[in-house]
């Protein structure tokens, strides 16, 4: 399979039930035990990396839905009230973002997930609890825009019920030194080796199918990933 079709963000949908705040609880209490255990003493809480406030301000009274595309969807790690099956166009999900910290180091970097130009992307959109908004954007700077390679962006998401709702999305900065365009070989050696502060790259990339396909979304591009991965360590 070319590393065109997995660029071009085609994903095929199958139907998907409403996801509550225990449900994805308990999800996340199975998934990541092992990877908060390891990483415990050696990643710093969420709020040790806050960035200031002003930055996640000016979003508070725009946000009550956030898209995720990636590690948000099996590990918010926000106050969620709900989760629906949406789809956002002009972007594609896309391995495109080097970590030196999560995912890898500085002299073995891996690579995580961002919403590239072009084509369409079928994810989760989290409704945040109410009054606990403020609590999520923090977090969620904290999170994703401690290095910059994310641009923040009010994205027009369709539900599969046809409603329409904006959520945020970090969608990749593509003028970023972090952003990538790695040959297939590059990418699956990437992701087949690194290992950052929360586990392997493998298990980042596996966690992730999963959870797409547990809400009814088929990734064939990150399922031929998973396949040449898992080939590659058999």
């Amino acid at each position: 399979m070319a590393m065109e079709f997995l660029d071009q963000g085609r994903q095929d949908c199958l139907p998907t039930k409403l996801t509550t705040a225990s449900e994805l609880l308990a999800d996340c209490a199975s998934a990541h035990k092992s990877q908060i255990q390891s990483s415990a003493l050696s990643t710093p809480s969420l709020r040790q990396t806050i960035t200031p406030a002003s930055e996640w301000m000016a979003w508070l009274n725009k946000v009550s839905w956030v898209f995720a595309y990636g590690s948000l969807i099996w590990n918010p790690e926000i106050p969620v009230l709900r989760g629906l099956q949406a789809r956002v166009d002009g972007y594609h999900r896309r391995f495109c973002i080097s970590s030196t910290r999560y995912r890898g180091t500085p002299e073995e970097p891996g690579v995580v997930l961002g919403l590239d130009r072009g084509g369409c992307c079928h994810g989760m959109v989290w409704e945040l609890t109410p009054g606990q908004e403020a609590l999520a954007l923090e977090k969620l700077w904290a999170r994703e825009m401690r290095n910059g390679a994310y641009l923040p962006r009010l994205l027009k998401l369709r539900l599969r019920c046809g409603a329409k709702v904006d959520a945020l999305g970090f969608v990749a900065k593509r003028e970023h030194p972090s952003y990538l365009r790695l040959s297939e070989v590059d990418l699956i050696k990437r992701l087949a080796c690194c290992r950052g502060d929360r586990g392997s790259n493998m298990d980042y990339l596996a966690h992730t199918v999963g959870a797409l396909k547990k809400h009814g979304i088929a990734d064939h591009g990150l399922l031929y990933l998973l396949e040449q991965v898992q080939r590659g360590k058999g």
